[in-house]
């Protein structure tokens, strides 16, 4: 009895199919990270790069300018020999003013023009000299200018032989003042515009 064929399907199934390569790797495997030597933990780029918000507080503290330094800080204060030799040249200005201003009389504007102007020369004079502007400069001006403006009334009414009018009253409290102000009443213990700068 002959064998049959068999059907076209069946042998198909029967037959082993081939071996197939396997498939690429989509994406290449990383590298492990070699130890460090130290013994530190190992540093990965995304811990390394700092973030949005730290790099821009970064840029903006490296720009931020530095504090500029006081403008008393390198200034020297003056020595106490320059204000005694300051006061005793107010002292002997006020004394020669005294002497000009007694072959005047303290009458009209004349009180108010020469009090004011004679404090302005005697306390500039005590400022520059002993560079510094405080309380004290501004008394030493004040008593030098009054005791020149009360000397020159004295002399011009004849050494005291007459009254002493209202007009010299007034030459020797508008001279106080203006010398008190002038003198740094208002500026405490600061050292003057002239103070030495520190080497």
């Amino acid at each position: 009895m002959s064998q049959l064929p068999e059907p076209p399907g069946i042998a198909d199934a029967a037959t082993p199919a081939p071996d197939l390569p396997p498939a690429p790797a989509t994406a290449a495997a990383v590298p492990p990270t070699p130890p460090s030597p130290t013994g530190a933990p190992p540093v990965t780029p995304d811990a390394a790069a700092p973030s949005g918000s730290e790099a821009v507080a970064s840029g903006t503290a490296s720009l931020s300018p530095p504090p500029f330094p006081s403008p008393d800080a390198g200034r020297r204060a003056p020595s106490p020999t320059r204000l005694i030799v300051a006061i005793a040249l107010g002292a002997a200005l006020a004394a020669l003013g005294a002497l000009l201003l007694g072959e005047y009389p303290f009458t009209g504007v004349m009180p108010y023009i020469s009090g004011a102007l004679f404090a302005l020369v005697v306390a500039e004079v005590i400022v520059s000299v002993s560079r510094r502007s405080s309380r004290l400069t501004a008394v030493a001006a004040a008593v030098c200018t009054a005791g020149g403006l009360a000397w020159g009334v004295w002399i011009s009414i004849g050494e005291g032989k007459a009254p002493i009018p209202i007009g010299g009253w007034v030459a020797v409290v508008v001279g106080a003042a203006v010398a008190l102000i002038r003198g740094g009443i208002r500026a405490g213990g600061r050292p003057g515009p002239n103070s030495q700068p520190v080497a």
